[in-house]
């Protein structure tokens, strides 16, 4: 059966973050909790952090790597555009 969230879990390469700012959609990663990451994205593509789930809502897999830098993920987010 397939996942009713197939973007989460799944590892997002940096040059990934171009496209979410062409997209509406959520996009589950993981986070290394560095202002400098998150003030980035934003810039580059107008998201931002719409909510750090609770452990009930992640991911099966937690990423394990940060969606900007790279470096190890300390939590998963959730990011997306407001509209």
């Amino acid at each position: 059966m397939a996942s009713p969230h197939p973007g989460r879990g799944r590892q997002v390469a940096p040059s990934l973050v171009i496209g979410l700012g062409a997209a509406a959609a959520f996009v589950y990663a993981g986070w290394c909790e560095n202002p400098e990451c998150e003030a980035q994205i934003k810039e580059e593509t107008k998201a931002t952090i719409r909510v750090l789930p609770d452990e009930e809502f992640r991911s099966a897999e937690v990423p394990d790597k940060c969606l900007k830098c790279g470096r190890p993920a300390t939590v998963e987010a959730v990011w997306a555009k407001a509209y």
